[in-house]
């Protein structure tokens, strides 16, 4: 048996993030898979989208539907995904 590991490391302001695959691959389970990696990115794209929408336009947190609504006409990666025709199921809920 062949063992082998593919690692791919990122850094960027203060943040190193390292992708790995899966360890029945080959991989050792030190980072997230690249699918894991691209939809966290996308769930902290819409979040940080939607805290810049709801500033600018000044939205209380009751006006969630309308926010949504923004998040996914500004978000890049979403509407990258959509464009791709991948889908998508959310839950916005107030915690």
């Amino acid at each position: 048996m062949v063992t082998y590991s593919i690692n791919s490391k990122a850094s960027g302001i203060s943040t190193e993030i390292y992708n790995q695959v899966q360890p029945k691959v080959g991989g050792e389970d030190k980072g997230p898979t690249p699918l894991h990696a691209i939809l966290g990115t996308v769930a902290a794209c819409k979040s940080i989208t939607a805290f810049a929408a709801a500033k600018s336009m000044g939205l209380h947190v009751e006006e969630i539907i309308t926010l949504k609504q923004k998040v996914e006409e500004r978000c890049p990666i979403y509407n990258q995904f959509k464009a791709a025709n991948v889908k998508m199921i959310q839950n916005w809920e107030i915690i």
